[in-house]
């Protein structure tokens, strides 16, 4: 799932998609920080994913204080 962030940015909109949602399925504490980047992202699929995966309760304290101030900020400011 690392794998799946390195060069994220420079992904077309298909790969981006793919990518995210190998580090939803995948992805371990290690992928947190570039989690939090894909929230960013200007396509809503790949938001979704990044929120769907730095959600997740096995991560308990990974990054912790970096995920709840990403996630509860995407909640207030994402329409989508």
């Amino acid at each position: 799932a690392l794998g799946a962030l390195a060069g994220f940015a420079e992904a077309d909109l298909g790969e981006r998609r793919a990518r995210a949602l190998v580090v939803r399925e995948f992805g371990r504490a290690a992928c947190v920080p570039g989690a939090l980047e894909l929230l960013f992202d200007p396509d809503a699929a790949v938001r979704r994913e990044a929120v769907l995966f730095l959600a997740r309760p096995e991560l308990r304290e990974a990054e912790l204080a970096a995920r709840v101030e990403a996630l509860a900020r995407t909640a207030r400011t994402d329409l989508e």
